[in-house]
């Protein structure tokens, strides 16, 4: 491997022209096929970007904790939505039979 501080700025870009370039929109990263993203894992990001938003000049990346925050406040939502459901189906299945579909 070459030392890039002991090359001259030709050397420099003769060596930047060597490396083969990638096409604009292309996917450099491959993908992986993931599930849903946890609560944890979540909560362990919006931990990281607050660290970097309450360092000088870390207000830029605010949105993304907002962003983080929405998500688990979505996620809670959701949850409490689908108890509250859970629970009323619970207590229809058990109070009117006649209530259920095929009955």
């Amino acid at each position: 491997m070459v030392e890039l501080e002991k090359l001259s700025c030709c050397e420099m870009l003769e060596s930047a022209a060597s490396i083969p370039r990638v096409e604009r929109g292309a996917d450099i990263f491959p993908r992986r096929a993931v599930g849903p993203v946890s609560r944890e894992r979540i909560e362990r990001a919006l931990r990281f970007v607050a660290a970097i938003v309450a360092e000088p000049g870390g207000e830029v990346y605010l949105p993304i904790f907002e962003r983080l925050e929405r998500e688990l406040t979505d996620m809670d939502t959701k949850a409490d939505a689908l108890a509250r459901a859970r629970s009323i189906a619970a207590f229809n299945s058990k109070s009117s039979p006649s209530t259920r579909r095929g009955a």
